[in-house]
């Protein structure tokens, strides 16, 4: 059968009931009833449509369960060669003193002074998968970042034709600002 309507042959849909069928298990509940909301509530499937075993009582649990739930922006971006003028990390003793390299991305062509003490280290093209978390209150920043680092323990690259690379480029870690959120970039190449 053969839909009659332009727009519902572009959906793939045979009978106004298959898409309505198809609606309601997507969204949890039907097209009019979506319809009549006077605006749209985003494209997230809330909770108690993902877990169709739900009980009539857990309304509770379901929006603690929200509230759990953190979400982690990720994009890949390229990368132009460039130079690293960075400060390599000390023997630290506590988190504060840092283990990281301190740096400055530059251009590839860059002339200018280089701080005494610092090293310049040149970096070819490549690309980064980037992680931004939600911003956060700054007296909150140690569970922010928490937050962020177990989502991206999680994240498996090669869903999307990635895999970590390491061997390319540094990791890079930006300066925790609530205002942005979290931000963290993983040299990754295609596979």
């Amino acid at each position: 059968m053969r839909c009659q309507s332009e727009n519902q042959e572009a959906y793939v849909f045979h009978s106004h009931s298959g898409f309505t069928r198809a609606f309601i298990n997507g969204f949890g509940i039907s097209p009019k009833k979506f319809s009549a909301q006077p605006e749209p509530k985003g494209w997230m499937i809330a909770y108690a449509y993902l877990n169709r075993s739900k009980k009539p009582n857990d309304k509770k649990m379901e929006e603690k369960k929200m509230k759990e739930i953190a979400t982690v922006f990720t994009q890949i971006m390229e990368r132009p060669a460039r130079k690293l003028i960075l400060m390599r990390g000390k023997a630290a003793t506590d988190y504060f003193t840092y283990i990281y390299a301190q740096g400055l991305e530059v251009a590839a062509d860059y002339q200018g002074a280089i701080p005494k003490g610092f090293d310049v280290i040149d970096l070819a093209p490549c690309k980064y998968l980037v992680f931004q978390g939600e911003p956060y209150d700054d007296e909150n920043f140690m569970e922010a970042i928490e937050s962020c680092m177990e989502s991206i323990q999680k994240f498996s690259p090669e869903v999307y034709g990635f895999a970590y690379a390491p061997e390319i480029a540094p990791k890079i870690q930006l300066k925790p600002w609530g205002w942005r959120g979290y931000i963290e970039m993983y040299p990754v190449k295609a596979i």
